[in-house]
C-alpha cells in the first residue's frame, strides 16, 4: 500500500470522513462515511457528547488504523495572510516571515504556531517565471486552539498526522483534479457552504491567495424560512429541500454580501479578476445554488470539462481535500505539477516550536548551572587569594616581630 488516509471532517451538524487509498498497481478507491449530528439541543454540544458520537462514528465504519488521520482548523481561528517580498531565498523567509506577522496579527508571537508556503512564482505574458520577489501565504493558529483541537482528538483516542486549515483542503480539491489531467481553471472561487459556515479559497494563477470563512450557513438559511412560514425547524428543512435557488434570493443577500466584498477586496488589490466559481460543500446541493452564485458574483459556474463533474465531492469536499494531503499522498507519476505540494501542518509546525522551546529551555538550564560553577570557582579562587594574603601578613608581622626581639637583646 502506497498511500492510506482519513481526512475528518468534524462539523457542528455533521461527522464527515474520507478515507483515500491507493495501491501498489496505482489503483485508487475512496469511501465515503457521513454521520448525521442531532441540532437544536444543548446536550448535543457537548464535548463528552460530541466525544462518544465520534468515537461510534469511526469504530461503525472501522476508521480507527485504517492509515493517516487528517484533520483540519476553521478558517475563522486562524490569522491568513498574503506577503510579498523582493526576494525568493528560503532560509531568509523563514527568519523575516514570523516578524512580519506579529504586526500584523493582535496576540504575541509566543502564543501562536506560524506556518508559511512560498507560493510558485508568477509568470510572465511570455511564459517565462519571474525569478525576482516572491509571494508567501503565512497563517498564525492560536496555540490554545491547536492544543484545544488536540485535546478532543486525544478524548476520542486519536493522534491525527497532520492538522491544516480547512481552506486549504479546498485547494488540495482542485489540485486533486489538475493531476488527474482536468482542465481545471487557474483563476476561481471555490465556495464550500456547510450548516454552520461558508468557506471561501481564492485561487488565482493556481495559487491560494485568500482564505476565509463567514459565519453563515445552510442552518440560518433554515432559521429565515421556519420565521418566514410560521414554521418548525425540521418544517423548513423540508421546505428548503424542495425549493429552487431563486425562491430563497432575498434570504441568501447576507452570504452573497460578504462573499462579494471579500472578492472585490482582492481583485481590487490585485488588478485582476477571477473567472470561474465551484460551490462546493452540503449546501451545494440546494437546487440552482451553484448557477445562481456564479451569476450574483460575475463568474462562471465550472463543468465536468474543468473536472467538477458528477463524481466529484461536493458534499465531502473538505474532508476529500485532507484525505489526499500533500504530506502523506504523493502524485501517482514522478512529474509534480507546480502547487500541487503547497500544504499546511500546523502539528509539524508546533512540534518543531516545542522542540525548539524545549532546546532553549534546555541552553538556559545549561547556562544556569554554568553561571552556577563559574560563580563557585570564583568565590573559591577569592577564597584562596585572601586566606592566602592572611598568611603572608602573619608570616611579615612573625618575622617583624622576630627581628625586634632581637635588636632589643642586643
Amino acid at each position: 500500500m502506497i498511500a492510506e488516509c482519513v481526512g475528518l471532517d468534524i462539523g457542528k451538524t455533521a461527522l464527515k470522513a474520507v478515507r483515500f487509498r491507493r495501491r501498489l498497481t496505482g489503483r485508487e478507491s475512496v469511501e465515503y462515511f457521513h454521520q448525521p449530528i442531532p441540532y437544536g439541543r444543548q446536550e448535543h454540544t457537548e464535548p463528552a457528547y460530541r466525544t462518544a458520537m465520534l468515537r461510534n462514528f469511526l469504530w461503525q465504519h472501522g476508521l480507527y488504523g485504517s492509515g493517516e488521520i487528517v484533520t483540519a482548523l476553521p478558517c475563522q481561528d486562524v490569522f491568513v495572510r498574503t506577503l510579498s517580498f523582493p526576494f525568493r531565498d528560503a532560509s531568509k523567509l523563514a527568519q523575516i516571515v514570523p516578524f512580519e506577522m506579529e504586526n500584523l496579527i493582535p496576540m504575541p508571537l509566543e502564543d501562536v504556531t506560524v506556518g508559511s508556503l512560498l507560493l510558485p512564482a508568477r509568470e510572465s505574458l511570455e511564459g517565462q517565471a519571474k525569478a525576482k520577489g516572491s509571494d508567501v501565504l503565512v497563517t498564525a493558529a492560536p496555540k490554545a486552539k491547536i492544543a484545544e483541537h488536540l485535546r478532543f482528538m486525544a478524548s476520542a483516542d486519536l493522534n491525527p498526522s497532520v492538522i491544516t486549515v480547512d481552506g486549504m483542503a479546498l485547494f488540495s480539491v482542485s489540485q486533486f483534479l489538475k493531476e488527474e489531467g482536468a482542465q481545471v481553471p487557474g483563476d476561481m472561487a471555490i465556495i464550500d457552504v456547510g450548516a454552520s459556515k461558508t468557506t471561501l479559497c481564492l485561487v488565482h494563477e493556481g495559487r491560494p491567495v485568500l482564505l476565509r470563512t463567514v459565519l453563515w450557513g445552510g442552518n440560518h438559511l433554515t432559521h429565515a424560512l421556519a420565521v418566514r412560514y410560521a414554521c418548525s425547524f425540521a418544517e423548513a428543512e423540508r421546505r428548503k429541500r424542495a425549493m429552487a435557488a431563486q425562491e430563497i434570493e432575498l434570504w441568501l443577500e447576507p452570504i452573497m454580501k460578504e462573499l462579494r466584498v471579500s472578492l472585490h477586496t482582492y481583485e481590487n488589490a490585485a488588478h485582476q479578476r477571477l473567472t470561474h466559481c465551484w460551490v462546493s460543500g452540503g449546501g451545494s446541493k440546494l437546487k440552482e445554488l451553484s448557477g445562481l452564485m456564479a451569476q450574483q458574483l460575475g463568474l462562471l459556474p465550472v463543468g465536468p470539462r474543468q473536472g467538477f463533474g458528477s463524481s466529484c465531492p461536493r458534499a465531502f469536499s473538505i474532508a476529500f481535500g485532507l484525505s489526499i494531503h500533500p504530506n502523506i499522498v504523493r502524485p501517482r507519476w514522478k512529474s509534480r505539477l507546480v502547487g500541487s505540494n503547497l500544504a499546511l501542518d500546523f502539528k509539524a509546525s508546533s512540534d518543531a516550536a516545542s522542540d525548539t522551546t524545549e532546546v532553549s529551555k534546555r541552553d538556559r538550564q545549561l547556562a544556569l548551572w554554568g553561571g552556577l560553577i563559574l560563580a563557585l570557582l570564583l568565590f573559591a579562587d577569592l577564597a584562596v587569594r585572601v586566606a592566602l594574603k592572611d598568611s603572608t601578613v602573619k608570616d611579615l608581622k612573625l618575622g617583624l616581630q622576630t627581628q625586634y626581639e632581637k635588636l632589643t637583646i642586643l
